[in-house]
C-alpha cells in the first residue's frame, strides 16, 4: 500500500446530552477525523 494523501478535518461535534461540571457547561466536542487515500483509491477514515 502507498499512501498518496492524508487528510485532516476539524469538527466540532454537538453533544445529544450536554453536561455541567465546576467549568461550565459543556455541550460539543472538538474531534480530528483523519483520512488516508492510497494509490489504488481505497480510503480509510478515523
Amino acid at each position: 500500500m502507498e499512501i498518496e494523501k492524508i487528510e485532516l478535518y476539524g469538527v466540532q461535534m454537538p453533544l445529544a446530552c450536554p453536561f455541567r461540571t465546576s467549568f461550565g457547561v459543556t455541550s460539543s466536542r472538538h474531534v480530528i477525523l483523519v483520512r488516508v487515500i492510497e494509490r489504488g483509491g481505497e480510503e480509510g477514515w478515523g
